[in-house]
């Protein structure tokens, strides 16, 4: 298996690609759309995450106050292959 990275500045949030089909042991990083009327803890709920993982994700982002049609990152529970 190989790993590339790229280096960013300490303070970069990590570049994630869209809809990986890749799976790892902690789940899969996606992007998700969020619906009309969804708020930061519909989608924590839906995520099973914390507050300072999708803040973490997520560092330019305005979570309380979502949008609809605005993207976020989330991280999608591994795989049970």
């Amino acid at each position: 298996q190989r790993l590339a990275v790229k280096k960013q500045p300490a303070n970069a949030a990590p570049s994630i690609a869209e809809f990986s089909e890749e799976s790892a042991p902690q789940g899969v990083f996606t992007v998700y759309e969020v619906r009309s009327g969804e708020s930061k803890q519909d989608i924590l709920n839906k995520f099973k995450m914390t507050s300072v993982e999708l803040e973490h994700l997520n560092p330019e982002a305005s979570l309380e106050r979502l949008g609809s049609g605005q993207k976020v990152t989330v991280l999608l529970p591994p795989s049970r292959n």
